[in-house]
């Protein structure tokens, strides 16, 4: 992928599944979301149920709530300003949707196509972007300053089946950066160049600590997400930067160890063969339990 965006390739992986990978650096999100393809949300509904990923796939599953609408605006502000200002707007002061006239006022706002926040959500994306722009966590530092792509669209073949995946960013440091990484981190770097960094942005209402953190990975299967990111990038390490979005809106970093991304590709695989027997008989279980796990 390195020099490869905007192109497609026929590519192995470490362990020699992966046979196709086509990156696309313009895809509309609409039109990604509409190519069919395995993502990182469908694998972490898979790791609940093969049911409760049937009911993905048919469109059972909505999501709707502030606190999404919140960290897709951090998102996007982090990723372009321009972007941001050009897909939301602030929402007057004294609007208010519970009389005729405000609700008509509203509907006009919306007429423009932008996304309304409320200010307090305004001021906590702008609050946050100061925050993650003005970090001296060298680690963040190394995130905004290197080369790299926004939204880039990877799809790709593996076990008979097709995936996708769309990181937040996708980062070549400097050579400089590499041989820090390597003194910092040698069980995830052994070479000083040329390293390739996935980059997730992840926004919490909770703490954001190793110990919050690691229950919000837990919660939301993010290692088993970065696993598949990692696959179908083939980024030599993956990092979290995690955004605190309430006071006093903290901003810190997190990198994807060998031994959970161990677990987590041989959880990843094992969901893979499920989905495919599944597809093949039609049968799609839910949940099930041991007697050990019945004992709480």
């Amino acid at each position: 992928l390195r020099s490869l965006v905007g192109s497609e390739m026929c590519i192995r992986d470490r362990e020699n599944k992966m046979q196709y990978q086509r990156v696309l650096p313009d895809m509309p999100m609409l039109a990604y979301h509409r190519t069919p393809g395995l993502s990182s949300s469908g694998l972490s509904y898979a790791a609940d149920s093969m049911a409760k990923y049937r009911c993905y796939l048919d469109g059972g599953i909505k999501f709707e709530s502030r606190s999404l609408d919140l960290g897709s605006a951090v998102h996007l502000m982090l990723e372009s300003t321009d972007a941001f200002y050009q897909a939301y707007q602030l929402r007057p002061d004294g609007l208010d949707k519970r009389t005729k006239a405000g609700k008509e006022a509203f509907a006009e706002l919306e007429s423009n196509g932008k996304i309304v926040l409320d200010q307090d959500q305004w001021t906590t994306v702008h609050t946050l972007y100061d925050h993650y722009k003005n970090s001296e966590d060298e680690l963040i530092q190394m995130v905004i300053n290197s080369e790299g792509e926004n939204e880039v669209s990877v799809f790709w073949e593996e076990e008979g089946m097709t995936m996708k995946c769309r990181p937040d960013r996708l980062i070549r440091p400097s050579l400089e950066y590499c041989e820090k990484l390597c003194g910092r981190f040698p069980s995830l770097f052994d070479v000083p160049f040329g390293i390739q960094l996935c980059v997730d942005f992840k926004t919490s209402s909770r703490r954001i600590d190793p110990k919050g953190f690691g229950y919000a990975c837990r919660d939301y299967q993010y290692p088993l997400r970065a696993s598949h990111y990692l696959s179908g990038t083939q980024a030599d390490a993956f990092l979290w930067v995690v955004l605190e979005t309430v006071p006093p809106f903290g901003i810190t970093r997190y990198f994807l160890s060998n031994q959970t991304r161990q677990y987590h590709d041989a959880l990843r695989y094992s969901l893979i063969q499920q989905i495919a027997e599944c597809e093949v008989t039609g049968v799609w279980p839910g949940i099930t339990l041991t007697d050990e796990e019945t004992l709480l």
